[in-house]
């Protein structure tokens, strides 16, 4: 019988990949945990992410969507600030 939950050790072993890596595609949407007491993943998503034709994102590409979130959020914060200036300084007037 074939297996049809995985828990992460399971994901771990049969990718080769780490914890991190798994809690990392769960926090993107890539696979979802069952809603059980214990961390498990449907086959049907591990199928799905294995048969995917969009190669698994690098570390290296990992590391540069964080570089990149960061940045954007440092400049939407930059912005929500000068359209606040500017918005006091037009009721201002």
């Amino acid at each position: 019988m074939e297996q049809t939950l995985f828990t992460r050790a399971d994901l771990m072993k049969r990718w080769s990949c780490s914890r991190r890596y798994i809690e990392e595609l769960e926090k993107n949407g890539v696979i979802t945990r069952v809603g059980l007491s214990k961390i498990l993943y449907p086959i049907s998503q591990i199928r799905e992410v294995e048969l995917s034709e969009e190669p698994s994102p690098t570390l290296a590409v990992v590391r540069s969507l964080k570089e990149e979130n960061s940045r954007l959020k440092k400049q939407n914060e930059y912005f929500k600030k000068s359209i606040a200036e500017l918005s006091k300084a037009l009721y201002e007037i």
